[in-house]
């Protein structure tokens, strides 16, 4: 059974957010773009404004654990509902857009969040905070400065 066949509604209808955007980009039609825009206001609405942890990680393809330390480290923003933390629709669908689109130019690679992070900080201030956590790291990827590091329990191959 696949993952998406698994999905909830919410789930799924992130996923199509984000395919939904990227077919937008490409069109040149305005009436055409216009109509996506309908659909795209319908999914968000039906998506609704936050998801369940487990549900962001699927849609992000990494796992819980993965995603409880990018919530930690402030990189997922997130909100509190009836007590339990869950991650913003909106926020998480940025993200999701971003490493998409860095995975289809075959950029994938472990620094893919902090590369989507970056395009957003360009694209959105409330990104930077984000952003400049992980600035410092990516420069030093870039330059071939890395230095080694003692790294902590708990930290695992999909960090």
């Amino acid at each position: 059974m696949s993952v998406m066949a698994r999905a909830s509604r919410s789930e799924r209808n992130v996923v199509n957010l984000v395919m939904l955007g990227h077919v937008r980009d490409a069109l040149d039609d305005d009436e055409l773009r216009s109509d996506v825009d309908h659909v795209v206001d319908d999914l968000r609405q039906d998506a609704g404004e936050t998801l369940p942890k487990a549900a962001a990680a699927r849609v992000l393809g990494v796992s819980r654990g993965t995603l409880e330390k990018w919530i930690g480290r402030a990189m997922i923003p997130t909100q509190t509902v009836d007590g339990l933390e869950r991650v913003e629709r909106a926020g998480l669908e940025e993200i999701a857009a971003e490493v998409a689109a860095l995975r289809r130019l075959r950029e994938d690679n472990p620094a893919v969040l902090a590369e989507a992070l970056t395009r957003l900080a360009d694209r959105d201030p409330e990104f930077a905070g984000m952003e400049a956590q992980l600035s410092k790291s990516l420069k030093d990827i870039e330059h071939d400065e890395l230095v080694p590091l003692r790294i902590p329990d708990g930290f695992g191959p999909e960090d």
